[in-house]
């Protein structure tokens, strides 16, 4: 069947959808079955105690039992009960809570509130548990009960690869499956026995049945039987009179599920009416296409096509599969442009690509017909034109293809190629048109210029021959009249427009708007603006315009004015990106928003747009800022990388914390990238007068520096930083982070030698700061500067309220990390925090800096910044800023008064490390100011994003996938007892060790390991079970810990491990905790000199975790804070001493530590997994080797299963624990040297019963 369906279907393009969720239901998967249960129980545990759902509770058990006492419940389920008792459930609920909140509680005690209280959750929670379990099983219900699916969409949209697809995925896992497609049955007969036939079966249709049947019935799952393309069946409408039957037939099989596909224009003549009012037999399903997905599609379709994913955020056409298509043909065979082609010139290109296939398809190689595909289009658009109408019929042109290629079969050929689809209308006549309705707009819009200007030879004659075609009683007047007719160019009137004004400016030197007539001015004409604007997107070279400069930016905006304000940045950041655009980012945008004399003013602009659009996963910018966070960026041309890393690091302006983190993540990404811009880029940028801008400029360049190899560009990078920051006498910004990250830069790129002969003691702390601190207001005058409920709440925040309580302090100021006495040569006077300023948090101490001073003077520099009431009142004090609270992290948006109050805090703090001692522990001496990590400020460690997509807080499972992963028990104790027991549920820690999922391409052959690694198997899976009360939950725990011993004392080790009290020693062990940093940046990792990675240890020394009988030493540590779990998370790397030793370096960019250039070990970063570090099994060994070592690991794990995870009472739960030694063999073999196994819970243990998985008599050196 994939052989069939040709270039229908990829599978190595497929592009997981949410129709594959529907083929989970026709066949009643576990996905789906586990989707329905939690949304039971959630309804279930909701519903409050209360006579009013007690009937419906009876219904929800009845089921649950029903699915518990019955393992193949869904072969003939009917879910209509359920749905009732959802609905009438959420009746109950609303109807529960307006009786609770209609009577009277003034005279309530504390108790009967609290209760009410509650009561009122669980009706809430229970009326939208209700609403959304009733909703998911109306809209996919159907399908499980009816068991046939009919899979309908515009032609392209990707039916056939998705039915393709489920039917090998089907087959892949081990089910059962047949298909057919349509194209591929016989034109006469019956269609069983086409289908018959084409799969080659012998017997009867009842017999092939019959044993799908069977065979389902004893392997409890539904059997697939899937016809695709009914309507590309020869003589097709003998569907009409069969399927009905045919699919009665099937469904009298309890274990059968039938899918079809059809194209929706087909439906009426192909799928037969059922009588009125009748249900139908199957479900009908419309395919979504590329919608929601259209970056991960178009990656998979370029790569199939051979053709190299264009690095460009994705456009909004993309969501149609044929457009992908066309766009990578045209691309294919061809040296790639450095930025997705104007839409003519893949057009262009395409139709050449056409002509090639024809070749290779049809021989249409005949040297006198030249261009034959071409000038054949060309030909159908005029017999449209001609004709009034969008479609031929198919007779017709079949004749005009062969009167001009003199072959047949080629309007065949264009419809299976995508250029024309066939359909039928409702007289039965066979109609073709174009593939989609911009390519036959442009068509159409391409033979109405040929025909008006062919015969006219100067720019201007186009010109005005264009001009009177749109004037009343031209041809073309249609085009320019906004009242409704049934005139054939009215009818497609807005995609004609865009067309010309696409085509229109390149032959007649103008824009199309400027040659309507003069009344079209007078009146909004939508239409005209909307594909004015549009056409903006699929043009970029000069020659495609015909207006520049300040004309053309003029033009754009008066059409782009029905846009919100919003909508039309969200534009301009799309256009920004295109190399060249007249609107592009260097002519428009960013010549914009670096004029602004203020930061104020360039956020009143800018910055306060961008909430909205960052909320919005289809804006533009969403788009940007997630291509560049998560696509591969190798290779990004500059003139791309440019207008990205500008529109990114203005993003960093947002005060919205998301965006501003995702941006500074791309913009890391997009530099490392693509070094080469970095001198043109910061030449801008270290200028720029906004704080947070230059802040993530620099931590991304610090990214970059820290794998950037010895290049001009990298070199000028470096001292432009340097001259910039440090060129004066002392650091030229007073900001504490800013002037961190530049010291970083630079003290890096001296490291690397691209610095040499600088002064590096010129970028250390301390350094010469002054504020005029003096002449800070007192809180009465502060207020009276600016009637502005904006400025008030920076002054309320910052002097008595959260940022002056939590961020600088004030709620026990007396651990303030800054002394009121200033540093010795300081000119600074005492400055003691005598009387607080708050209500709230009311306490002072005179020995630390003036905290009431700290919080009027970060209120105040916001006005320095060009806070103003006119410019923020409204966003600050409006629903972008109040919808999360303080502790919403990414989510979010803070007032653009909060962003200024970051800006004053951490400038005061720079000037107080320069001018006031620095005591964190009152009682101990000064210490000496080395960087913001003393003053407990999160920093950020650009490293971690060269080889990383963002990180979710979620393991990804897919890489700790295992084929001998042991099957789950079912929450009945007898069934769990025996899974505990038995040997064969017990997962072997060698499988943990060997990688078998994929792994990147840049790592290279295997084969890997997984040389420490810990995780949690784990299943919920237990339909019905929440009736009684009881969450099931089983799991599969493993640690494997490797550590490096002397090659010489490995086989005393092995010997060791046969005595007794050896093992009773490891037996006491459990978990081994990693040592690690916390705060190191990953770049720092290799320098570090900790205690307990000095060299080969006595495991009694307690300086390294763990115990063994002879010296060992740890092979990896932990880099990364525990209680982060984004990039910053603990990621596993080798010590800095093997690092050191062994001569490893990193690639981050690849996610890769090195020796020699050959990959050795993996990072678990880059697959977005935890507490993983792989190994190349091959150079590991040859490392081990010549450093005279040999690998042993520590192994412990659990296996558990619990009836009731929320009481798990030893009566009711099983539980076994494990504990091993193992080692690598000298040729690379993972091999457990002793294992124990000990039963430790289960009602029918008395006591500890030990299971030896290795004969520990019997230990093999």
């Amino acid at each position: 069947m994939a052989a069939d369906a040709g270039p229908r279907y990829t599978s190595n393009a497929h592009v997981t959808t949410d129709v594959g969720k529907t083929f989970d239901w026709l066949l009643m998967r576990k996905p789906a079955i586990e989707e329905l249960d939690v949304v039971l129980s959630e309804v279930y545990k909701a519903i409050p105690a209360t006579p009013a759902f007690d009937a419906h509770k009876k219904v929800f058990e009845g089921f649950a039992e029903k699915v518990r006492s019955d393992s193949a419940w869904w072969r003939t389920v009917e879910f209509e009960p359920l749905l009732l008792a959802l609905e009438h459930t959420e009746n109950a609920a609303w109807h529960e809570l307006e009786q609770l909140e209609s009577t009277e509680k003034a005279k309530l005690g504390s108790d009967e509130v609290r209760a009410r209280e509650s009561l009122n959750y669980r009706l809430r929670k229970t009326s939208t548990a209700a609403r959304s379990a009733y909703e998911l099983l109306k809209e996919y219900g159907p399908l499980a009960s009816r068991r046939a699916l009919l899979l309908t969409g515009r032609p392209g949209q990707g039916k056939t690869h998705t039915m393709v697809h489920e039917i090998c995925e089907t087959v892949r896992v081990g089910g059962l499956a047949i298909g057919v497609l349509g194209q591929t049955l016989s034109s006469t007969g019956p269609l069983w026995e086409a289908v018959r036939a084409r799969i080659q079966w012998s017997g009867s249709i009842d017999q092939l049945l019959d044993v799908l049947e069977n065979e389902a019935a004893s392997r409890g799952e539904r059997a697939l039987i899937l016809i695709d393309a009914l309507n590309e069946t020869p003589d097709r409408t003998r569907w009409s009179g069969e399927l009905l039957g045919m699919t009665q037939q099937i469904l009298r099989r309890p274990n059968l599920a039938l899918a079809v596909s059809v194209r929706t224009d087909y439906v009426r003549q192909v799928v037969p009416e059922t009588a009125e009012r009748a249900t139908p037999p199957w479900v009908r399903w419309e395919h979504p296409g590329f919608a929601g997905i259209e970056p991960e599609a178009l990656s998979q379709y370029f790569e199939y096509f051979g053709v190299k994913a264009l690095a460009a955020p994705p456009l909004g056409e993309f969501n149609n599969p044929l457009y992908v298509q066309l766009l990578a043909k045209s691309l294919k065979g061809k040296e790639l442009p450095h930025w997705q082609p104007s839409w003519l010139q893949v057009w262009d290109a395409w139709i050449e690509r056409l002509e090639q296939d024809a070749v290779a398809r049809l021989g249409m190689d005949d040297a006198s017909r030249r261009r034959p595909l071409r000038r054949l289009m060309h030909h159908l658009a005029q017999e449209m034109i001609d004709t009034g109408a969008y479609t031929l019929k198919r007779s017709r042109a079949d004749q005009i293809a062969r009167e001009l290629t003199g072959i047949d079969g080629v309007i065949g050929f264009l419809c299976s190629s995508g250029a024309l689809i066939d359909h039928v209308d409702e007289n039965d006549d066979e109609l073709v048109e174009f593939g989609f309705e911009r390519l036959s707009d442009t068509f159409i819009a391409d033979r109405l210029l040929e025909k008006l200007l062919s015969d006219k030879n100067t720019l201007e004659a186009r010109r005005e021959g264009l001009k009177a075609a749109l004037h009343p009683g031209g041809p073309l007047a249609e085009l320019a009249n906004m009242d409704w007719t049934d005139h054939p160019l009215r009818r497609r009137r807005a995609g004609l427009l865009e067309a010309l004004c696409l085509a229109a400016p390149a032959k007649v030197g103008c824009e199309l708007p400027q040659l309507m007539p003069s009344h079209i001015e007078d009146v909004s004409d939508w239409e005209l603006s909307q594909a004015f604007v549009d056409s903006f997107r699929w043009r970029s070279a000069a020659n495609e315009f015909g207006a520049a400069g300040n004309e053309l930016e003029e033009l754009w905006s008066s059409h782009a004015s029905h846009m919100g304000v919003s909508s039309q940045i969200d534009e301009l950041i799309r256009l920004a990106v295109v190399p060249g655009h007249p609107l592009g980012m260097k002519a428009y945008l960013h010549p914009i928003l670096l004029s602004q004399e203020s930061v104020g003013g360039r956020d009143a602009l800018w910055s306060i747009r961008l909430p909205t659009l960052w909320a919005s996963d289809d804006s533009n910018l969403r788009q940007l800022v997630d291509w560049a966070c998560g696509a591969d960026l190798s290779g990004i041309h500059p003139d791309v990388a440019l207008p990205a890393a500008q529109l990114l690091a203005w993003m960093c302006a947002a005060s919205q914390n998301g965006l501003r983190a995702a941006a500074l993540r791309a913009l890391t990404r997009m530099l490392a990238a693509c070094p080469a811009v970095m001198p043109t880029f910061l030449s801008d940028f270290l200028e720029v007068n906004d704080p947070y801008v230059l802040e993530a400029v620099l931590i991304a360049v610090w990214g970059v520096m820290q794998e950037a190899q010895g290049s001009a560009e990298v070199s000028s990078a470096a001292e432009q930083v340097y001259s910039t920051q440090f060129g004066g006498d002392t650091a030229r910004h007073c900001h504490l982070t800013i002037r961190h990250y530049a010291r970083h830069i630079v003290e890096v790129a001296h490291a690397k030698g691209l610095l040499p002969g600088v002064d590096l003691a010129k970028v250390k702390p301390p350094y010469r700061s002054a504020l005029p601190l003096n002449d800070v207001p007192k809180k009465e005058e502060l207020e009276a500067l600016l009637e502005s409920k904006g400025f008030h709440a920076i002054i309320h925040s910052s002097t008595q309220w959260d940022f002056y309580r939590y961020i600088m302090g004030g709620n026990s100021p007396g651990s303030f990390e800054f002394s009121c006495a200033p540093l010795p040569g300081s000119k600074q006077p005492e400055r003691a925090f005598i009387k607080s300023e708050s209500f709230i948090s009311d306490n002072s101490s005179t020995a630390v800096f003036d905290l009431a001073l700290a919080g009027r003077f970060v209120a105040w520099n916001a006005l320095s910044l060009g806070y103003t009431g006119e410019r923020f009142d409204e966003f600050d004090t409006g629903y972008e800023t109040a919808e999360y609270g303080r502790s919403a992290d990414e989510r979010r948006t803070e007032r653009i008064g909060k962003k200024y109050q970051w800006i004053g805090w951490y400038t005061l703090l720079a000037f107080l490390t320069d001018n006031y001692e620095l005591r964190p522990y009152w009682n101990k001496a000064a210490l000496k100011y080395e960087g913001p990590g003393q003053l407990n400020v999160h920093l950020f460690d650009p490293a971690r994003w060269l080889h990383s997509p963002r990180r979710s807080g979620v393991d990804n499972e897919s890489s700790w996938s295992l084929s001998t992963l042991p099957q789950w028990p079912r929450p009945e104790l007898e069934e769990m007892k025996s899974w505990i027991l038995s040997r064969a549920c017990d997962l072997p820690p060698t499988d943990v060790l060997l990688l078998t999922s994929s792994i990147p391409e840049a790592w290279g052959e295997g084969p890997w390991l997984r040389v420490a690694a810990e995780h949690i198997w784990s299943s919920k899976y237990a339909p019905g079970y929440w009736a009684r009360r009881q969450r099931f939950h089983a799991d599969i725990w493993w640690q494997i810990t490797p550590v490096l011993v002397r090659a010489s004392d490995l086989p005393v080790l092995l010997d060791k491990l046969r005595d007794p009290t050896v093992q009773e020693t490891l037996r006491g062990l459990s978990r081994i905790d990693n040592n690690g940093d916390w705060n190191a940046p990953l770049s720092s990792w290799p320098a570090l000199t900790p205690d307990w990675d000095a060299g080969l240890q006595d495991g009694n020394s307690r300086v390294i975790n763990g115990w063994l009988p002879i010296p060992y030493r740890p092979l990896i540590g932990e880099c990364g804070h525990p209680d982060q779990s984004d990039e910053h998370a603990p990621i596993l790397v080798p010590t800095p001493s093997v690092i050191r030793e062994w001569n490893l370096d990193f690639r981050l960019r690849d996610g890769l530590i090195l020796s020699n250039e050959t990959p050795v070990f993996g990072l678990s970063s880059i697959l977005n997994s935890r507490n993983v570090l792989f190994a190349r099994t091959g150079p590991l060994v040859t490392l081990l080797a010549s450093s005279g070592h040999s690998l042993v690991w520590f192994i412990t794990g659990e296996r558990r299963a619990f009836q009731n995870i929320d009481r798990p009472e030893p009566a009711t739960s099983v539980w076994a624990n494990y504990d091993g030694i193992g080692y690598l063999t000298a040729d690379g073999r993972p091999q457990v040297a002793w294992l124990h196994k000990v039963i430790e819970r289960g009602e029918f243990v008395r006591e500890a019963v030990e299971v030896p998985l290795a004969d520990s008599g019997a230990i093999r050196g």
